[in-house]
């Protein structure tokens, strides 16, 4: 049973040879039931191989290591490492030594640890922890209500005095809560008949990390990505189902309704475009609401660098962009990614770079290498095709942002993009940069976990190039933001600092700037937007201004990157 490798480990089940002795919980004798069964020894192995179990006390000196009934276990759950904790078995975390950290569900994400969730376990169970297992979000507690849902009486608050319990007659409280991404985590609400124990409403909304409600209860169905459970993908929109009509749409992360609520299903938005399902077959809508790919698949997966996997009923394929089947994928071994259902249809996952592949009826794996078209002049403005599509040529560009070209780039992906360029250009991958910059693997900048808010591995090499800091937070710690756009004066930050690693030498530079709103460019940017403006890589915005606090799109980033690419040329 081995996973995906992530942090420099992988969750492995090893299974036992002989039969041992298991407890299952009866619940129609209200007793456990004793029975025998070959056991999985649950644990981690490195990339050299070596095994360490996951252990069950906090004592290392009596280790139990955590078994599991091969026959109950739930292959189909996400198990891996993030941010140096493993999720497992949807019951507890364990850290880089196998030793558990909380009973909990969920890695933990801004530093904060959801408790494990317990559908309709009347105030028992939503807080979250900080990293020391203290509560930080306390939502415990039961509100009873009369028969016209009017409090009488709420367990959260103290001295309410004398209650008159026959009134009674509902309780409502919090339950089930997730990680927090962005700011905002999932919270259920819920209300139950204190006389039949019957739930009369239940519901999802997003708080912030206060326990303030930003988007109020409302939605019974939602899909994310991910071991951080992120719900806002691209565009900042998440899918969610609509509990007042049982349809699916997207919002933004105030609440406002970006696409309507019009569809049966709605996936993750994921490099511009999400699967929609109208009635029995699927088709793609992008942020902007516009169906890109009619519906006419019986399944589809999400995008991932410029592909994804269709079905249509009778054969599995990969299809590009323009929902255009991509030849030669017929030697990918399609059933690592299609999975038929007992009623006729099928579920679907969405591919990564490294494919199984079939060959003589033989299975191996194989890197798939496909190049999207490139971008059309309507995707952008005219200006800036020439650029872009050098860019694209000159492999600067990583395939799963060619797309959304007008849209304001992310944090994370201005990341993505230089660490992506830095690897072409010198012909070393993000592992190898990092390993000869610091003398030191990517994976252990990974587990030091310096931002509270991410651990994606660009923004961690970027980090460790020192071409990224962070925020300093009031709390203690740093935050990255990889979701917050990028404006044009960090994007010259990090474009000096990516200048260093291409061994350029912009220390040496004395250029000045005549910009007419110089005043307004902070002095830790002065020196470098001025650099990156004499070489040609970042100029003004018209009429004299750099704009430092402007926004920065998916195209000028790319322009730019180029731009780099002929600088140093020069340079040379």
């Amino acid at each position: 049973m081995p996973c995906s490798f992530n942090e420099g480990y992988a969750v492995v089940g090893r299974l036992g040879t002989e039969t041992e002795s298991f407890r299952r919980f009866n619940q129609a004798t209200g007793e456990f039931d004793e029975y025998d069964a070959i056991p999985i020894n649950l644990g981690r192995i490195d990339r050299t191989g070596n095994f360490m179990s996951f252990q069950m006390s906090l004592d290392p000196t009596a280790p139990l290591n955590l078994r599991y009934d091969s026959e109950e276990f739930d292959y189909t759950r996400m198990y891996g490492y993030y941010g140096g904790f493993a999720q497992v078995a949807a019951f507890a975390i364990f850290d880089t030594n196998g030793m558990p950290h909380y009973y909990a569900g969920y890695v933990p994400t801004q530093g904060l640890i959801p408790a494990r969730p317990d559908d309709y376990g009347p105030g028992g169970d939503a807080f979250w922890l900080d990293m020391n297992r203290d509560i930080a979000i306390d939502m415990r507690g039961v509100r009873y209500l009369d028969a016209n849902m009017n409090l009488v009486h709420d367990t959260a608050l103290s001295g309410s005095g004398n209650t008159d319990w026959e009134k009674v007659r509902y309780a409502s409280f919090y339950y089930s809560p997730r990680p927090f991404n962005q700011g905002l985590a999932l919270l259920g609400e819920a209300t139950i008949d204190t006389e039949t124990d019957d739930v009369v409403w239940w519901s999802y909304g997003f708080v912030d990390t206060s326990g303030r409600w930003v988007i109020q209860p409302q939605f019974t169905e939602w899909w994310g990505s991910g071991l951080e459970y992120r719900i806002f993908n691209d565009g900042g929109l998440a899918s969610v189902k609509r509990q007042s009509d049982g349809r699916f749409g997207a919002i933004d992360k105030t609440g406002r309704t970006v696409i309507p609520f019009q569809y049966d299903d709605l996936r993750v938005f994921d490099e511009g475009v999400a699967p929609f399902r109208r009635g029995q077959l699927f088709g793609y809508v992008d942020i902007e609401g516009n169906e890109v790919i009619s519906p006419r698949f019986r399944e589809t997966s999400g995008f991932s660098n410029g592909f994804a996997v269709a079905y249509d009923g009778t054969k599995a394929f990969l299809i590009d962009r323009a929902g255009n089947e991509i030849p030669g994928s017929d030697a990918i071994n399609l059933s690592n990614y299609i999975t038929q259902q007992e009623d006729g249809g099928a579920s679907v996952q969405t591919p990564g770079e490294i494919m199984t592949i079939v060959e003589n009826g033989r299975y191996g794996f194989g890197r798939l290498t496909y190049l999207p078209p490139l971008p059309d002049a309507s995707e952008m403005n005219t200006w800036a095709l020439e650029e872009v599509t050098k860019a694209i040529e000159e492999g600067l560009v990583p395939a799963r942002l060619q797309n959304m070209y007008l849209s304001n780039i992310t944090r994370g992906d201005f990341c993505m993009l230089i660490i992506h360029a830095l690897s072409t250009i010198l012909d070393a991958d993000r592992e190898e940069l990092v390993l000869e910059h610091t003398g030191r693997s990517l994976d252990s900048f990974v587990r030091d976990r310096k931002f509270n808010d991410t651990v994606d591995r660009n923004v961690i090499a970027a980090e460790a190039l020192s071409i990224v800091a962070g925020y300093s937070e009031s709390g203690g710690g740093y935050s990255f933001r990889p979701y917050n756009t990028i404006n044009r004066q960090e994007a010259a930050v990090m474009l000096w600092r990516a200048a260093r690693v291409l061994g350029m030498d912009p220390e040496a530079s004395t250029a000045s700037g005549t910009f007419n709103d110089g005043d307004r460019i902070p002095s830790w940017a002065l020196t470098q937007i001025n650099y990156v403006n004499s070489i040609g890589v970042m100029t003004g915005v018209g009429g004299g201004n750099f704009g430092p606090r402007g926004s920065y799109t998916r195209q000028q980033s790319f322009m730019t990157i180029y731009r780099m690419l002929v600088a140093m040329t020069a340079e040379d």
